[in-house]
């Protein structure tokens, strides 16, 4: 009783999403007992939409990447996801799958694979764990999310950016004889986004068109970044991306193509508007602090050559962060 007691407490102690995930997968295996447990988020909008993993019991089972994989890759998991109901295989590949529902909406599943379906008992112990484990997503998303928005806001960014950049519960390799954490150093990139002329926005429409014109910006960067990116409302008309995983000679192509998606949106009432775009690679000894004050220089760069750009910091003259395409400009 002590040790389930301790595993609750884990449970609830949990201030991310990634470390809420692996408490309750903890949890379910030790309950339960299965041969393998994972939980699954799905990641980005519409046709873009993904699955990455966020949690697998045992340890061995675990894929030492990160990558997404298509939605349909699992059909019985795509079905949970549709349908919002729970999945149960039986035979030799026995497994149980729960569809995870915070705020009104399937975010991921529960994939439990077992030697013999699971009897009432179990079942419902495994219901109770997921109506739980809900519940802590609603109460986090309360604190982490921009409430008019939905995105990350600036309060999770110091942690998100720590796990984002630094690729946080990565296996040990090999090196020599010793085994030694962080196997490799993810290509991380942090951007800031700012709406040009904003302010002339609110003044000319109304406050409430300007909240509409964030709510819709908030959209297209969401649709314009792979599912598995991080993005974020500072406040005010600026956001800021995280993207991990991309390589430097893809990004700056990635940047102008969040540019153009706002560029060319007709918002309602308001036409056209544009955003400048800032950005720098995170180092292996970076902290969010001077990172993001890298990225807000390249912002005022694209600011001071003529808005509606994309801007990559560099140290010096001579080494560029990035490789974007030839209408980006480094500051």
């Amino acid at each position: 009783m002590s040790k389930l007691i301790e595993d609750f407490a884990s449970m609830t102690a949990s201030r991310s999403r990634a470390a809420l995930d692996r408490s309750v997968a903890q949890l379910i295996h030790e309950l339960l007992q299965p041969r393998r447990t994972e939980i699954f988020q799905r990641q980005g909008p519409g046709v873009e939409a993904c699955w990455l993993g966020t949690a697998c019991l045992p340890e061995a089972d675990r894929r030492d990447d990160a990558t997404p994989a298509p939605l349909a890759g699992d059909a019985q998991r795509l079905r949970c996801a549709e349908t919002a109901a729970w999945v149960l295989i039986d035979g030799e590949a026995a497994r149980t799958i729960v569809p995870l529902c915070v705020g009104g909406s399937v975010v991921g599943v529960v994939d439990v694979a077992h030697a013999r379906p699971l009897d009432a008992a179990q079942q419902a112990t495994l219901g109770s764990l997921v109506r739980f484990y809900c519940n802590l997503c609603e109460l986090l998303d309360e604190n982490e999310r921009d409430a008019l928005t939905g995105l990350l806001n600036r309060k999770s960014f110091d942690e998100t950016f720590t796990r984002a950049a630094f690729a946080e519960g990565a296996p040990a390799v090999a090196v020599g004889t010793e085994r030694r954490g962080s196997p490799r150093w993810p290509q991380t990139w942090l951007a800031i986004v700012d709406i040009d002329h904003f302010k002339q926005v609110n003044d000319s429409h109304g406050h409430l068109i300007g909240d509409e014109v964030l709510v819709l910006v908030s959209r297209l960067l969401r649709q314009s970044l792979r599912g598995h990116d991080l993005v974020y409302r500072f406040g005010g008309e600026e956001f800021v991306l995280l993207l991990r995983d991309a390589a430097a000679e893809h990004v700056g192509a990635i940047f102008e193509r969040v540019r153009c998606a706002i560029e060319q949106f007709d918002f309602p009432r308001v036409g056209r508007v544009t955003v400048s775009i800032g950005s720098t690679r995170i180092t292996e000894d970076d902290t969010p602090t001077h990172a993001f004050d890298r990225a807000d220089r390249a912002v005022y760069g694209a600011k001071a050559g003529g808005r509606n750009r994309c801007c990559a910091y560099r140290a010096d003259a001579g080494a560029p962060e990035a490789a974007p395409p030839e209408n980006v400009e480094f500051f």
